[in-house]
Formats: C-alpha cells, structure tokens, sequence
C-alpha cells in the first residue's frame, strides 16, 4: 500500500492501485478501533464518509478528481457540520444540531475530503483534560497519558493512523500542545488566514484554524485549500496559500535564530536536547543557525492566559445561570476573566502590539525562530502534570510557554517531531514565522523531516501492516 499520506493516497489514487472507497473503509474501521482504546470521537460519521467516498471513486475513474478527492479527515467537535450536532464538549449543547457547515469544512469537502469523525476536545476548548461528560482522550503513545487539549481527539486520530490529517483550533496552543505530546507535525497559521465562520468561538482574538498531519508537505496541501479570505469574517485576511509540490532538501541562506531566555528555562533535558540536535540538522542542511532574543515573551503566557479568559468571559456570560453545569476547570478559567476591567484589557491589547514590535525587531536579523516544543513529554493521566527532570509540574504551568505568544502575536507556528524522551514518548520542536510567511515555516519543516525519522515512527498499537 502507498505511504497513508495524503500525498501518498493521491498518487495511489491517481495510478489506480488503491480505492477511496476501501481507503475510506479501512479509515473508519481503523476508528472505531482507536474510540474503543482511546476516546478520541465525539461524532461517528460512517454512512456519509462513504457515500462521499463513492463519489470520489467516480470522479478518480471519470478523471475529474478535486485536489484532495477521497483522502479522509476528520474535524475537531467545534466546527459546525450541518444536521450533525456540535458539541463543543459541553453538556449544554445536548440536543444542538448545527444549520449550516463551517467554512474551512465547506472548502475541504469541496475539494473532496472525506470527513469521517467530528473528534474530542476539552469544553469549549477551555476545559480540563477529565471531561465530566465525554472522558479523557488517552495518547496513541501511552494510554496512561493524556493526548493534550483542546485539539486532544484530533491528534489522537492522526497520530493512531486513523487519518492523515485533521483540523483543529489554537488559541493558545491547541493544535501544538498536542501535536508535541503525540509525536505529529501542528500548524497555526497567521491569525484570520483560515475562516473562523461555524466555529464555536472562545477568544476571538486568539482563536485560529489550523491543522494536524504526519507530514508538513501533507500540512502545506491541507492549507492551500483551507486558507482565504472570507467578507463574512472581520478579522479575515485578503490572503491565501499556495503549496509548494517539492521543497528542495536544502536550507541554504535560511537564518535560523534559536530563542534563548525564558525559553531554555525549566526544560527537561529531552526537550533541550532535542531542540539542540532539531538546530544542529538545520545548520548542516545549510542555514544559518544562531542565538536571539525576545524580552517581552517572559510575560507572554500570563497575559496571553487572562486575554482568553477575559474574551471567554465575554462570550459565556450570558449562560453564567448554568455555570454549574460546566466542567469545573472550564468554570474556573471562563470565571477568572469576569475579574478583567476594560482598562486591563486595553492592556493587555497593548502588550500584544508591543510583542508584535519586538517579534518584527528579532525578524529583522532571521527569517525563522526555533524553540522548544513543551517543557516535558505528555502528561501522566493520574496527576496530569509535566515530568520536568523528575520534578512534577502541573500542566497549565507548562504546556502553553512557547506556543500562546504566536497566537498573541498573530504568527504562523508550526510544531514538529524532534525526538523521544527515555520514557518513549515524542518531544517536539516549534518553527515561528514572520506572517504569511506558512510557505517558510513548511519548507523548513519538510526539509528537517527528509533528513530525519522522528515523524515516521508510530505508536505499536496502531502500527499499519505492511
């Protein structure tokens, strides 16, 4: 069987030696196999992921294929699917059923992806890890791991082999927390390249559509027909994305700065170690590789936590009658932002454009910043907190360091397998790009899996045959 990439199904497709419809059969055999041992769906959707897939056997034998036609994905539970319910992890939700599609799944089913789950996420992609309603997602690597939130049933579906890729959301590390805890390739894109319309909102200044995969090169199709302007959308950008079919192996005249400060602070020695070898691969594939610094990033989690919150708090206000019915650490969160005046928030707006300076002053001397992934390898699912040198930190702690400052600061990121720890588990670092700039980050990353194996690597219960 050709590689289960979408690159690889597309040309299996196109040579005739596989089937979208056996493709498509496998897929959701293969996820009813990875519910059963990790909780990974909200949304079963066999009856219409087939029919699309016989559709796409027509288009491949009639020779009228679309750019993505039969390659199954799946959808985070916060993007509307119309006639299917959107949970949202949320008890509240019981009974919904959405009216129309979101619009990044319109453009994906539209370029003939066959959507075969709505995945698992944490409560309005704010809430803890135990979702009281629906459970904990469970990591393909270790089932006694979580798989990280909020995007936690997307990367569980990837990584298992479900899917070749997924969409998900980020708003302060939701595609990249894990995408690092289960050893695949996350990609945020800059904020409003990719439609938000369909999707439950939690900090619409943050909040951003992206997606998780195996292979950059597989990110870099997904986004080419995911991304564009959207008039229904304010924050919309006049910009699309055009994928590069082979990115050369070379990184010549790339100017790699590695984040030091606040980010070699606290890591296991995994992570660095990681980070430290990912730098000294870009080098030798002829970057320039060197030191740089961004002061402003220290306070960036903290700011960046309370901004969701306080957006979050704005959104959910209106149904503060039935926050007992909410997860308590979704509860928690949402509440801490009713605390925030509009002088603080104001504030903290002007601490994102002051970040946003300080980003443009290091993108000035390099094209590319490279730091860690998360401190540590993904969380055990007893105290659901980080092993950092073996020193138990808890999770919301560590998780989003690296990755909520992209999301204040608009930026493409781009999280990508660097390794594994001494427990087995994957460890990761992340590639941070000037805006619009999703082409570098991809380039660099494909460029970095071509002369490494870390992506190729899959859990052993999930293991295709052949």
């Amino acid at each position: 069987m050709n590689e289960y990439s979408v690159a690889g199904l597309l040309a299996g497709y196109r040579q005739g030696g596989l089937s979208p419809v056996t493709v498509v059969e496998q897929a959701l055999a293969l996820r009813a196999r990875a519910h059963r041992a990790l909780n990974c769906t909200a949304y079963a959707l066999d009856e219409t992921a087939l029919a699309a897939a016989a559709e796409s056997e027509r288009r491949w034998r009639g020779g009228t294929p679309r750019p993505l036609e039969g390659v199954p994905f799946s959808i985070k539970d916060l993007f509307d699917l119309a006639g299917a319910p959107t949970r949202a992890g949320s008890r509240l939700t019981a009974g919904h059923r959405a009216g129309a599609t979101a619009r990044v799944l319109q453009r994906l089913a539209g370029a003939g992806a066959v959507l075969v789950a709505k995945d698992a996420t944490t409560e309005w992609a704010i809430g803890g890890a135990r979702n009281p309603e629906f459970g904990i997602v469970r990591n393909p690597w270790s089932a006694d791991r979580w798989a990280g939130g909020s995007s936690s049933g997307s990367a569980a579906m990837v990584a298992a082999g479900v899917v070749p890729f997924a969409i998900g959301t980020d708003t302060g590390g939701s595609i990249r927390v894990p995408a690092a805890f289960c050893g695949i390739v996350g990609l945020k894109p800059t904020n409003g390249l990719v439609s938000t319309a369909g999707l439950a909102p939690l900090s619409p200044t943050l909040d951003t559509v992206g997606v998780l995969a195996r292979h950059a090169g597989d990110a870099s199709r997904v986004l080419a027909v995911a991304a564009g302007h959207d008039p229904e959308v304010p924050h919309s950008l006049h910009a699309g994305y055009a994928h590069a079919a082979a990115p050369g192996p070379r990184l010549d005249g790339v100017r790699v700065g590695v984040l030091g400060g606040v980010f070699m602070e606290d890591l296991d020695r995994s992570v660095e170690q990681a980070c430290s070898a990912a730098a000294g691969v870009l080098r030798d594939l002829g970057a320039t590789v060197s030191g740089a610094e961004l002061p402003l990033a220290a306070h960036a989690q903290e700011i960046g936590y309370q901004l969701l919150y306080t957006e979050a708090w704005a959104l959910h206000r209106d149904r503060r009658e039935r926050l007992a019915d909410y997860d308590p650490a979704a509860r928690a969160r949402i509440a801490q932002g009713a605390a925030s005046s509009a002088s603080d928030y104001l504030a903290m707006l002007g601490y994102r454009h002051a970040l946003q300076c300080g980003f443009g002053r290091a993108f000035e001397d390099f094209d590319v910043l490279l730091t860690p992934g998360c401190p540590g390898t993904a969380p055990g699912l007893a105290d659901l907190a980080v092993d950092i040198n073996g020193r138990r930190v808890p999770l919301l702690a560590a998780q989003s360091r690296t990755t909520i400052m992209c999301n204040l600061a608009g930026l493409p990121a781009l999280m990508m397998p660097a390794g594994f720890a001494a427990d087995g588990m994957p460890v990761a670092a992340q590639l941070v790009c000037p805006p619009l700039r999703e082409a570098l980050a991809l380039r660099v990353a494909a460029a970095f899996q071509q002369a490494t194996d870390h992506h190729a690597r899959t859990p052993a219960a999930f293991a295709r045959p052949g």
